[in-house]
């Protein structure tokens, strides 16, 4: 019992009030209940009376059998830890302290209370405690808490990964190019190229030269393909009847090379008045002109053609607009039949045709030359008419069956084919009896 009781006036001694209590009830519970109760109560008693006094200790070692009392791990007693996390040693947990007591300032914090361990009566070999288990030299391991459920967690949205940092020297990379489809690639993509110029310049179809009638409403291309029937030289559309020359043009030019005629804007002329009594259901009145009057070259051409002799005159040749047959050849006309119109050339050359009734022709074949032909009266003399190419489409319209149509928007597309270019659409002036 000497050796228990020198622990526990050493315990006692060298720990607060709080402490000193909680080494009692250690004590009877390993000395074996109230046997021992009177001598517990006297050591407890005698520990108290520095916590009463006020008198703090300044060593961890007692006087007289105080001395006895070991200041550092015993025998069989592993070396104490202090469980991690916890400022008080648990019940039963080892101690960390190595003998030495509080330094006794107010206010310090309580040094954890060594664990005492119990004399075996008989041989003096420290026991473990009761439901302990037996010493191996090893720290002890701590009282674990109580165990209480933890909350089930909330459900969080990952975070997205933190972007890599890249290694020095190398840049980090941006975020993924857009794919741009090879034929979409603009750098795969060729440049537009220029422009058609402008070429020349017209009327609108159906405008026709102001008191020279009523043109038609339609601009419906009858003939979206066809080549432009004059092969060469610079081309002038309007009328042969209303401008300089003609039997209703102006008093003041009766010249039908003057100046006037080889110049644009072109004009359509088809549905224009005339003193026959022809209908057409694309004509708002009768007694209308059916057809596309064409001049070409110049003032000078003009009059170096009226100078030759008219089975001599070769200088525009007129060309076959598609590929067909020469279907008819009249006094001052040549029909040509393809598989989807029927088109009529008038006032060419006649003594100087390259074709004959029934000819195969192919676009772009010669047909003739450009002149004036127009027949012979009752006198046997040429009927007069001016320089030009009467061109007409016959064609199987929707609204009105085989009819001829208005050539004009036809003639316009096929030009601007022929000469690689644009043409410009000008509007009337209210009023004006030019071009």
């Amino acid at each position: 019992m000497g050796i228990a009781q020198a622990r526990i006036r050493a315990g006692f001694q060298g720990h607060s009030r709080a402490g000193m209590a909680a080494g009692l009830a250690l004590s009877l519970l390993l000395l074996g209940g109230c046997s021992q109760l009177g001598e517990a109560g006297e050591l407890f008693a005698e520990a108290m009376k520095p916590e009463i006094s006020g008198q703090a200790e300044t060593s961890g070692r007692g006087s007289g059998d105080d001395a006895a009392a070991p200041t550092g791990p015993g025998e069989n007693e592993a070396p104490a830890t202090e469980a991690p996390g916890a400022v008080e040693a648990q019940p039963g947990a080892a101690g960390t302290g190595t003998g030495t007591s509080e330094t006794g300032t107010p206010g310090a914090a309580e040094a954890p209370l060594r664990e005492i361990p119990a004399e075996i009566p008989g041989n003096g070999t420290p026991a473990p405690a009761p439901d302990a288990p037996e010493s191996s030299g090893k720290p002890l391991p701590p009282t674990e808490p109580l165990e209480r459920p933890e909350p089930a967690p909330e459900p969080q949205t990952p975070a997205a990964p933190a972007p890599a940092t890249p290694e020095p020297g190398i840049p980090a990379p941006g975020p993924d190019p857009v794919q741009v489809p090879a034929a979409q690639n603009p750098a795969e993509i060729p440049a537009p190229g220029p422009q058609l110029p402008i070429v020349f310049q017209y009327h609108r179809p159906g405008d026709l030269l102001p008191n020279s009638g009523t043109g038609s409403p339609s601009a419906m291309n009858f003939a979206p393909d066809m080549r432009f029937p004059i092969a060469t030289h610079a081309t002038y559309m309007g009328s042969q009847v209303y401008r300089p020359g003609g039997g209703l043009g102006p008093k003041d030019k009766p010249d039908q090379c003057d100046a006037s005629n080889f110049a644009y804007p072109w004009r359509d002329n088809f549905c224009e008045k005339r003193t026959r009594d022809t209908t057409n259901p694309f004509c708002p009145a009768k007694g209308v002109h059916l057809g596309q009057d064409i001049r070409a070259g110049d003032p000078g051409l003009c009059r170096k053609i009226l100078r030759t002799p008219r089975a001599e005159r070769k200088e525009i040749p007129v060309v076959a607009v598609e590929d067909g047959i020469i279907s008819n050849i009249g006094s001052y006309t040549v029909t040509l039949r393809t598989d989807r119109n029927t088109y009529r050339y008038l006032h060419l050359n006649m003594a100087a045709l390259a074709v004959k009734n029934n000819q195969d022709v192919k676009a772009g074949d010669l047909i003739g030359f450009l002149s004036n032909d127009f027949g012979v009266d009752k006198a046997g003399k040429p009927v007069p008419t001016t320089l030009h190419l009467h061109f007409e489409i016959r064609a199987n319209t929707e609204s009105f069956g085989w009819a001829t149509a208005p050539p004009y928007p036809a003639l316009v597309a096929a030009y601007e084919r022929r000469e690689k270019g644009r043409g410009e659409a000008v509007e009337a002036k209210a009023g004006a009896a030019g071009n």
